[in-house]
């Protein structure tokens, strides 16, 4: 298994563990920041809001996508939703609360 480290974060490549669980394509509906602490609660993101949350780990990691995928992160912020998701406590609550989600 290959494993990359970035900033305390280690990166594990799952298409090499599970290499039929992973689809070449899919639809994104919606994209959730994370944020820890506080109470489960999910709010909505501004378009830049979304932009400056998925560019640095989209982008600027040495796995990222570069320069040249700014483009294309920024046709994906244009086309979807985006919300804040306050993570909380209640880690169980958590699934529900990004299922819901869907329904916004």
């Amino acid at each position: 298994m290959d494993c990359g480290e970035h900033d305390g974060k280690i990166a594990i490549f799952l298409a090499e563990i599970f290499p039929e669980r992973i689809k070449v394509s899919t639809c994104i509906h919606a994209i959730v920041l994370p944020i820890s602490g506080g109470r489960l609660r999910v709010r909505k993101a501004s378009k830049t809001e979304a932009l400056k949350g998925l560019a640095p780990s989209s982008l600027l990691t040495p796995l990222g996508a570069g320069h040249s995928g700014f483009a294309l992160l920024g046709r994906l912020v244009d086309t979807v939703p985006a919300y804040w998701i306050e993570l909380g406590t209640n880690t169980r609550a958590i699934p529900p609360c990004i299922e819901s989600l869907m329904s916004f």
